[in-house]
């Protein structure tokens, strides 16, 4: 194996954020918190790989999730073998075939997964494949701090419906995360005669995207064409600010896939997860 991984340091951060600008959509959560001065421990998390020419070939964030990105499979197994030695980690998140290589490497020492996402779609939007924006009297807005009890309830059901598991019973640290975002104007609300009705947010971004997150169209509201006019139209407040979105969707849920191409988000990619 020529490609070896090392811890990130403070001079490698432009390149490996040229290494990851190519494919914004699989890597907007890496690139978003290196960019980040907020959060300058993340970068304690993060270990990059370099090739035989020297040159950056895989980046990985060893966080509370594992993030990876990498350009082949020579790239993925060396991050693998560095991952021994990282934190554990709640998930494996990233492109397919890096993710199933990393597993794979990795698997003889990891507890089992609880859940495993193997196929999850990874869709785009530009400015210029957005659809024309619809009302159906409904109307959009960023959520205010007296939505914080609707969003923080609506987002827990929307995380064990998808993912397996109640945030709720970590209650507190949930509930001041769902606060947090909506003082930062993150969380977006539609509503229809003043009740939310759907819901979703904005969570990584940078020059080039931003990541959707935790779209949720409450169950009594379903098939009235609710949820697209209040995803196209918060889509298009968002695309004023940013000139792409992305998100992706467990391969099974084959209404979000449908709503969110009918809203014009095209495939890009394909992402795989790994749950414990």
């Amino acid at each position: 194996m020529t490609a070896v991984a090392t811890p990130l340091q403070g001079g490698d951060e432009l390149e490996v954020r040229a290494f990851l600008a190519p494919r914004p959509y699989d890597n907007v959560f890496l690139d978003w918190l290196l960019a980040t001065d907020s959060i300058p421990a993340a970068r304690e998390h993060f270990s990059l790989c370099r090739g035989a020419d020297n040159r950056v070939c895989g980046v990985a964030y060893f966080g509370r999730q594992q993030v990876l990105s990498a350009q082949d499979e020579e790239s993925a197994l060396a991050l693998a073998e560095t991952s021994q030695a990282r934190c554990r980690s709640h998930a494996i998140v990233g492109p397919r075939d890096v993710v199933q290589v990393f597993w794979n490497a990795t698997r003889q020492w990891r507890t089992a997964p609880r859940l495993v996402r193997e196929s999850q779609p990874v869709f785009a939007l530009t400015q210029d494949a957005r659809q024309p924006a619809e009302q159906r009297g409904l109307q959009i807005r960023r959520a205010n701090a007296g939505d914080v009890d609707a969003v923080w309830r609506n987002s827990a059901e929307m995380i064990e419906r998808e993912l397996g598991y109640d945030p709720r019973r970590r209650s507190h640290e949930f509930r001041a995360n769902v606060s947090a975002m909506i003082d930062r104007g993150f969380w977006w609300l539609g509503t229809l005669h003043s009740e939310a009705v759907f819901f979703c947010h904005v969570g990584p971004r940078n020059e080039q995207t931003a990541q959707l997150q935790g779209v949720w169209t409450v169950p009594h509201a379903r098939r009235r064409g609710l949820g697209r006019a209040a995803l196209s139209q918060i889509c298009h407040a968002l695309l004023e600010e940013f000139p792409s979105l992305c998100l992706y969707v467990n391969d099974f849920n084959k209404a979000a896939i449908r709503l969110y191409e009918r809203v014009g988000f095209i495939r890009a990619g394909e992402f795989s997860s790994y749950l414990f």
